[in-house]
């Protein structure tokens, strides 16, 4: 259960016929049987900054909301741009000095 108006989580099992209540650390709880977990996370979120709930993994790590997943394709396919913008630079200057020397590299 989570309060938004205390951002308090509290989190509970069924043990024989009584919820007993999670253990909460950090605002965070771990789910075993879905190898999820879900937390208190402060951040913006459609054009609000505040405290909201969020899973993250095994490794700690919050899960990207669709957003986030398109700006990071977005930043990775822009860096691989520029590699391959560096990497046709490289050749050009290596054809260039081959051509210098006298050596043709469409020949090559």
């Amino acid at each position: 259960m989570y309060d938004r108006y205390t951002d308090k989580l509290r989190a509970f099992h069924l043990e024989g016929e009584q919820y007993k209540p999670l253990s909460i650390v950090d605002n965070k709880i771990w789910i075993p049987g879905i190898k999820l977990g879900l937390g208190c996370w402060v951040g913006s979120y459609r054009g609000l900054n505040r405290r909201w709930l969020r899973w993250f993994d095994e490794n700690d790590q919050w899960l990207q909301t669709p957003k986030e997943q398109a700006e990071a394709k977005a930043q990775q396919a822009e860096a691989e741009a520029q590699r391959a913008e560096s990497a046709e630079a490289a050749l050009a200057l290596l054809q260039e000095k081959l051509r210098a020397q006298g050596i043709n590299p469409d020949e090559l």
